[in-house]
């Protein structure tokens, strides 16, 4: 069947997909995006390659939970770790420069939260941003190691979690 993917007003930074409705991306996350952007570079450049990943990262993330409904995908653990997956696959699939820009826009708004993560709200459905952004930066690694192999290099993603990359992936 026909899905849509739309852009609108939510009155929220997000609003949760509902089975047989369009995915849908919030102005007020692209507004959000940008306050925290603005909290930590004032590189032009850096700025919208950040803002863009991030764009393109709830895109996909929305649209892959929408593919899970049309085609009845069984999820085994987390509905939204799923779909962070597949939206990191999708978009190591675009070319090298478009990759970088995704993955790494993305990356950087999950180290950039300020969110304090406590004991209670690992018990929440939703993973929390530091997991969000290990599960993208290991989809990366494995599908484009020569472009992202600096991310073990570099101490970003840790070496235990990079040998357990590739079966995740």
């Amino acid at each position: 069947r026909q899905f849509t993917v739309r852009a609108a007003q939510c009155g929220a930074v997000s609003v949760r997909y509902k089975p047989g409705a369009p995915a849908t991306v919030c102005y007020e996350m692209v507004d959000a995006v940008q306050k925290v952007v603005d909290q930590h570079t004032k590189d032009a450049d850096f700025r919208q390659t950040v803002i863009l990943g991030a764009f393109i990262e709830n895109v996909l993330h929305e649209t892959a939970l929408g593919i899970f409904d049309v085609l009845q995908i069984p999820i085994w653990g987390r509905e939204k770790d799923a779909a962070d997956r597949l939206a990191a696959l999708i978009m190591t699939q675009f070319g090298e420069d478009v990759t970088r820009v995704a993955i790494l826009g993305t990356a950087n708004l999950f180290m950039w939260s300020d969110k304090k993560w406590t004991g209670t709200d690992f018990s929440e459905t939703a993973s929390p941003e530091y997991q969000r952004f290990f599960n993208y930066v290991c989809v990366a690694y494995v599908a484009a190691p020569l472009q992202f192999g600096d991310l073990v290099d570099r101490g970003i993603l840790p070496k235990r979690r990079a040998a357990r990359c590739e079966g995740e992936y």
